[in-house]
């Protein structure tokens, strides 16, 4: 199959505008999963290129679905069968205009304003599959003042994203504090099955401008420590393997949730 880097460069459909380091970045999280995405939906449609592009990217897509606000994108034309285009607000997109999809891969390519970028990601995170990945493009507007951003600007989108590390060491915080206490200024309603989700995210990685949240079955507990090997002639002490283990799903839960 053509990377994407190939597929973007021999297009000639509706124009599609990606910073050049983009596709590397995606190839490297996506492509191991690129046969296994049925559900796709972007924010921000523009002209509409990028979603003929995920069209060709995704072999197996069942559904590729752009929202924007602005309404002339419900007039592009696209040859593919599988694109549709919502005109909706994404910080407000709800079940109904999602028909009750759910989405294995979620792209934030929309306004670029922090408090916008946070506000759809509480509001859709929820709507993406068991294992699903999201993707935050051009968060180097996250250092721009006009986006609502700056170097540690305490409401950036960077900022929110990397308090999101802290939630994936959960397990591990002395303080006793919780998810809701740690997002407050965010968002002051966290319900339950935000929560939820946000204990299943496995990992977080910032490149240039992007960011790959990728989410998991089962929450992101450390597990259970082993110790093999017979000659410690360092550390002397060593533990046994049966008496250690990590804070199990439960105990995590009802530590730190509401």
């Amino acid at each position: 199959m053509n990377s994407l880097n190939e597929i973007i460069e021999n297009h000639s459909g509706n124009v599609v505008d990606k910073w050049n380091s983009y596709s590397t970045s995606y190839e490297r999280h996506i492509a191991p999963l690129r046969n296994s995405i049925n559900t796709v939906l972007e924010i921000g449609v523009q002209n509409g290129g990028s979603l003929e592009v995920w069209s060709k990217y995704f072999p197996n897509a069942e559904s590729i679905i752009g929202v924007d606000i602005n309404p002339d994108c419900k007039n592009l034309e696209f040859s593919c069968g599988k694109i549709e285009v919502i005109i909706s607000d994404a910080t407000k997109l709800n079940n109904s205009l999602l028909r009750g999809k759910r989405f294995d891969l979620i792209i934030d390519d929309g306004s670029h304003v922090s408090s916008d970028i946070i506000n759809s990601f509480f509001n859709l995170m929820t709507q993406t599959t068991d294992e699903a990945i999201y993707v935050i493009e051009d968060l180097c507007c996250s250092y721009w003042q006009e986006f609502e951003g700056g170097v540690n600007h305490p409401s950036s989108a960077i900022t929110f994203f990397k308090k999101l590390i802290d939630i994936i060491n959960i397990e591990h915080w002395r303080n006793q504090k919780s998810i809701d206490w740690l997002l407050a200024q965010y968002k002051n309603d966290i319900c339950e099955k935000t929560i939820s989700k946000l204990l299943t995210i496995q990992s977080i990685t910032f490149e240039n401008s992007m960011l790959f949240i990728i989410f998991g079955k089962q929450n992101s507990a450390i597990g259970v420590r082993k110790v093999f090997g017979n000659v410690a002639s360092v550390a002397t002490k060593q533990p046994n393997n049966s008496s250690i283990s990590s804070v199990g799903t439960q105990q995590i839960r009802n530590t730190y949730s509401l």
